[in-house]
């Protein structure tokens, strides 16, 4: 009988369990028709329909439309009944727009949280046909920050935190420091 080393028996079964925790957190994933593309696990492509606002948008799987929020990406609130728009909030939403809005996306799980909120938007990184990742997009144009879930890094954080620290220091989008301040004497002036 052949023996195997600590390292092959790891290359054996590392991907047997990434696929089990996949199944675990997506059971539709085999039903999603999914794809590995550079070496990401994607779901099928998926058309636009509408632009919710800088990191939400609505897409249509199996002729319905479901609301997906990209993870990892915070951008500010433009259509939040229970909130004011925040600072370049309907800004962030037009960038979205322009990347996105009749575009074919592909979708990928982060396997270091659910796969849905609990508002049930579907939670996934969202990649053009091209490959561009639209959340790593949004802050590299300083529309959105990121904003890593839970203790895991996921596996873009490293691009994610590098693209913000070039959009802080080029002074981007959020980082501009008189972006908001028309904002802030709106509020002042409204108190």
């Amino acid at each position: 009988m052949p023996k195997f080393s600590a390292t092959t028996f790891w290359n054996i079964i590392f991907p047997i369990m990434a696929f089990i925790m996949l199944l675990i957190l997506n059971p539709d994933y085999l039903k999603d028709k999914a794809n590995v593309r550079d070496g990401r696990v994607t779901q099928s492509s998926y058309l636009v329909s509408r632009v919710v606002d800088g990191d939400t948008i609505r897409v249509i799987i199996e002729d319905q439309e479901k609301v997906v929020r990209l993870v990892n990406i915070n951008a500010p609130e433009s259509v939040d009944p229970r909130k004011h728009v925040e600072c370049l909030g309907k800004e962030a939403a037009q960038v979205m727009a322009q990347l996105v809005e009749d575009a074919t996306v592909s979708l990928e799980l982060d396997l270091t949280q659910s796969s849905e909120d609990r508002y049930q938007r579907l939670l996934r990184f969202v990649f053009l046909e091209d490959g561009t990742d639209v959340g790593l997009q949004m802050i590299k144009q300083g529309y959105a920050y990121s904003t890593p879930y839970g203790g895991s890094p996921h596996k873009y954080l490293q691009e994610y935190e590098l693209a913000q620290q070039e959009a802080i220091k080029f002074e981007r989008g959020l980082w501009d420091p008189s972006a908001c301040a028309a904002d802030e004497l709106t509020l002042l002036d409204a108190d």
